[in-house]
């Protein structure tokens, strides 16, 4: 087939529907009208007799077609991008560049800060954009995660095929009011347990990485309070008879351990290995490889 009969700006169109399923925030993704975007729309469907996102029930879904071209349509906009900026250089103390990176308040708080001072020290007028966004958001993060410069994300959240940066590994640990007497320099599980807690993890059903769900069960029916950021834990526990579980690395990083008693758990966690995470598309983008050697001088 020849390219000059094809409409080679569909492709971006089929990009955002693909990765929408949705006409209306399609069209918003590329600053288009909603009839340009479902016009874009029919010419595909021709082009592919496929329909390519079919009505089931009150919203649409992708064809078995579509899903099969949502990588392919991913990796040839890539390819295209980095062929026509094959000849950029990057500089950058000259670079604009906005990077956008997901990240939970425990990765901002232990590497956000340090990191965004290094890059605008290199990058003055670089921005980098940290958002919070659940994983689920992200599915398939193979796909999803091409929207994105990166993810901040301990291993066991994203598949281990996609590239990363390992950066630290951490350790959880108990902390406790340091005028809290009932909680000993060696609590056992059964002491912890008569205490009231505070968590960032909601229900018997959100476990900490390898904490045995029978073990948290039973802490679970203590929790007084539930916060949704780690950060805060340790505003719920001070002064106040409750106990949390939380990563070393972030109290340190909040300069929190004043006031504050520090105990091993009497359960095995697994450790945290904190990592950097991108699509395969930015591999050798000199922009984002550069970002990527900012956060390695950490």
């Amino acid at each position: 087939m020849s390219l000059g009969n094809l409409d080679l700006n569909l492709m971006l169109a089929l990009d955002a529907l693909l990765l929408e399923a949705n006409v209306t925030r399609a069209a918003e993704r590329l600053n288009l009208t909603q009839p340009t975007l479902s016009a874009s729309l029919a010419r595909l469907r021709k082009h592919f007799g496929d329909e390519l996102l079919r009505r089931n029930g009150n919203r649409l879904e992708l064809t078995p077609l579509a899903i099969r071209l949502r990588p392919l349509v991913g990796e040839a906009l890539d390819s295209a991008q980095r062929l026509f900026n094959a000849h950029v250089v990057f500089d950058p103390a000259q670079s604009t560049r906005r990077f956008s990176v997901v990240a939970s308040d425990y990765g901002l708080g232990v590497v956000g800060a340090r990191w965004s001072g290094i890059v605008s020290r290199s990058g003055p007028n670089i921005r980098l954009k940290f958002c919070a966004l659940a994983f689920e958001a992200l599915s398939p993060p193979e796909v999803r995660a091409r929207d994105l410069d990166g993810l901040l994300a301990p291993h066991g959240f994203l598949p281990e095929d996609l590239p990363h940066l390992d950066l630290f590994e951490d350790r959880w640990v108990i902390i406790a009011d340091e005028a809290n007497d009932a909680v000993s320099s060696q609590p056992t599980l059964d002491e912890l347990c008569n205490l009231p807690w505070a968590t960032a993890f909601e229900g018997a059903n959100e476990v900490p990485a390898g904490l045995q769900r029978r073990d948290w069960a039973v802490i679970a029916a203590r929790v007084q309070v539930v916060v949704d950021s780690f950060t805060a834990i340790p505003l719920c526990v001070r002064g106040t008879p409750r106990v949390a579980l939380i990563q070393e690395r972030l109290i340190d990083a909040l300069g929190a351990r004043t006031g504050l008693h520090m105990v091993e758990p009497p359960f095995s966690v697994d450790p945290i290995v904190m990592a950097f995470w991108w699509h395969p598309a930015y591999e050798v983008d000199p922009e984002h490889v550069w970002l990527r050697s900012q956060l390695k001088q950490l």
